[in-house]
Order: structure tokens, then sequence, then C-alpha cells
């Protein structure tokens, strides 16, 4: 009987583990929610994105861009929330030139809106990772691999080393991911960047 109530006991709490929207890592931060199903794109999803234009110097604050997602992002019962070619826009919140040689430009970008079987809703998020597309040796020498603080091309730059970073409220306080563009002299994210977005609101889907 003990036994019994034991074996209920676990297969109760896979259940739930299994309901959970958040997975949380060895390291106690929490991983990609999983959607329920597709009516619905919960906070915490992670959703793979490839830029479709170069980010860099030569934006302006306000400009706007794209990015198409990579990987489709399934919900727990296996149907499709965010299909494969489904697209995100956002707009550049703040531009930084580097101060001086050997440190890092920088850009700020958030997201407004995300396109989804020919629907458009509201769309926030955070950039969590950045991957730019395979380069040679000389060009990441010039983009300033792992130079100075942020100066890796695509170094995510919060907290502490954002604060030593920008130089007189030159970037502002606007919302969005600051984004290192390394210390060439056209900095910039190549076309086709990969970045992991982290939703930071829930979509109702119809």
């Amino acid at each position: 009987m003990i036994r019994k109530l034991t074996m209920i006991a676990v297969a109760a709490a896979a259940l739930a583990g299994c309901s959970r929207t958040y997975v949380e890592t060895a390291g106690g931060e929490l991983g990609s929610a999983v959607p329920p199903n597709a009516s619905r794109l919960t906070v915490g999803t992670v959703i793979e994105v490839k830029t479709t234009s170069k980010l860099g110097s030569h934006n302006g604050v306000g400009d706007t861009f794209s990015a198409r997602v990579d990987d489709g992002v399934m919900a727990q019962n296996g149907q499709t929330v965010v299909p494969e070619g489904s697209m995100v826009y956002g707009h550049v919140t703040g531009l930084q030139n580097a101060p001086k040689a050997g440190e890092p430009s920088v850009i700020r970008v958030d997201f407004d809106k995300i396109a989804i079987k020919g629907r458009t809703y509201p769309f926030n998020a955070s950039v969590t990772e950045v991957k730019t597309p395979a380069m040679s040796n000389e060009t990441l020498k010039k983009a300033g691999i792992g130079a100075a603080i942020g100066g890796a091309l695509g170094a995510i730059i919060s907290g502490g080393d954002l604060d030593k970073l920008l130089v007189g409220g030159a970037i502002g306080a606007a919302a969005g991911t600051v984004i290192s563009l390394g210390t060439d002299r056209e900095p910039e994210l190549p076309e086709g960047t990969k970045l992991h977005l982290r939703t930071s609101q829930t979509v109702a889907l119809r």
C-alpha cells in the first residue's frame, strides 16, 4: 500500500513538472519557457532569429530593422506556436561610437512586434545571445575579439561593464539590450547575425 501511494506521488510530481512554464538550470537560472499550446506565447520563451540587414554605426536612433525566425517554437502539446520564417520587428534605441581606440562601439536595440501567419502582435523581448555569421581570422581581429570590456563583436553588455563603457549618457536610458559592435573602424553586426530573444510579455495569439 505504501509503495502504491509512493508511486502515485511520484507520478503526480512528474505531471506537475511537465506543466511548468520555466525550466530551472543547474546554476539556478531560468531556461526557455515552453508555451502550453499555440494560443499563447508565454513570458520567457526563447526565439532564435536572424537579422535581415546590417546593424551598426550607419544606423541612427529610431531606425527600424527586422529579423526572421530561424527555428520555429513548439508548444508542449506539439503545436507550432511561432513557425520558422515568421518576422520580428524592432528599432534602434541608442548608439555610442568608441570613445577611444581599442574600445568598442555599442548599439542598443528593442523590439516592437512579431508577425505570425499573417497577423501582427505587440512584442517585447531582450537579447540573451548573439552569434555573428562565420568570419575570417582577419575580420575577427578587426572586430576586437577579447580586446577590452565588451570588445568582442556581439557581446551583450550590462551592469557594471555597461557603466564603464558609457560616456556622458551618450546612449541614453531607453529600453533595450546593449550589444557590442566591436572595435572596427566601421563597426557593425552583419546581416544574418543570429539573435536569441527571450520574450518579456505574454502574447495572446489568434
